[in-house]
């Protein structure tokens, strides 16, 4: 789940709003916040240049497409098992 969006950044510009679920990234699907976190981070170092997500708002579905130079995911500390995801503005 989306737990925080910066206004005006490039998650808010493609319609992620908190609350948002994260169905898919990459075309596979999200179990758990880590997989996230581990699935940008493939991404990355396979030299991918975006990662295709599919996001859950409302009653809807969509598939948007995140910059990874812009991306940054890490994971919770002790007490929280979370993944934080950070996106910069353009």
């Amino acid at each position: 789940m989306v737990v925080e969006v910066e206004p005006g950044g490039l998650a808010a510009g493609r319609g992620i709003d908190p609350g948002d679920l994260i169905l898919d990234v990459a075309e596979e699907a999200i179990a758990a916040p880590e997989d996230v976190y581990r699935l940008v981070n493939t991404a990355k170092k396979a030299g991918k240049h975006s990662v295709l997500m599919r996001i859950k708002s409302a009653d809807t579905a969509n598939f948007i497409a995140l910059p990874l130079a812009d991306f940054t995911a890490s994971r919770g500390g002790a007490n929280d098992p979370g993944v934080r995801a950070s996106i910069r503005r353009r």
